[in-house]
This record gives structure tokens, C-alpha cells and sequence, in this order.
């Protein structure tokens, strides 16, 4: 089997992924919709080029089920990034408050 070229760990980043997490979530909700939909369109880059690959186990055959769940997830984190502009639209006054002297 062909060891996968993706590491398991986050290249540049010293801490856990539960300390990226909440670097990530301590953003305002726009920014963090900005890293959702970049992200959502990175794994759709990837599920399509999956799509052209051969298979591992079957070379005549492309990587189907793989780049149909990474598009499926990508359509998702896509609606998440929608969901999050919302609550940054519902929040945005109350943050701008907050900023003001």
C-alpha cells in the first residue's frame, strides 16, 4: 500500500489541534467563515484531482468513492462558511460596540 504524502501533523504549527481550534474560533465569526470556505475549497481541489487518479487497489479504476466524499465535504464545510456569515451579521453590531471608546 502507498504511504499517503499527507502528514498527520500541521506543518508550522507547534501546538495541538485543540490549541488550532481555538486560535481558529477565537477569530471573529467573518474571518473564521473566510478560513471555512478557503478550507471547504482546498478538499474540493483535492476530491477532484482524487477524481483523475487511479485507484490503489485497481488501477484501471479512478478514486471515486474517495473524491465523492471529499467534494461531499467540501459542499459542507461551504454551508458551514454560509452559516458562519450569518452569525457574523447577527453578532457584527455587537462587536463593533465592543470596540468603540
Amino acid at each position: 500500500m502507498e504511504k499517503s504524502k499527507h502528514p498527520d501533523f500541521v506543518v508550522g504549527w507547534n501546538g495541538t489541534l485543540e490549541e488550532l481550534v481555538l486560535a481558529i474560533t477565537n477569530m471573529s465569526y467573518d474571518q473564521v467563515a473566510d478560513f471555512t470556505n478557503l478550507f471547504a475549497a482546498e478538499i474540493k481541489k483535492q476530491g477532484q484531482a482524487d477524481a483523475l487518479r487511479p485507484s490503489a487497489t485497481n488501477p484501471n479504476k479512478k478514486r471515486e468513492r474517495l473524491s465523492r466524499n471529499l467534494i461531499l465535504t467540501a459542499d459542507y464545510l461551504k454551508m458551514a462558511g454560509r452559516r458562519l456569515d450569518v452569525a457574523w451579521k447577527i453578532s457584527e453590531k455587537f462587536t463593533q460596540k465592543e470596540k468603540a471608546p
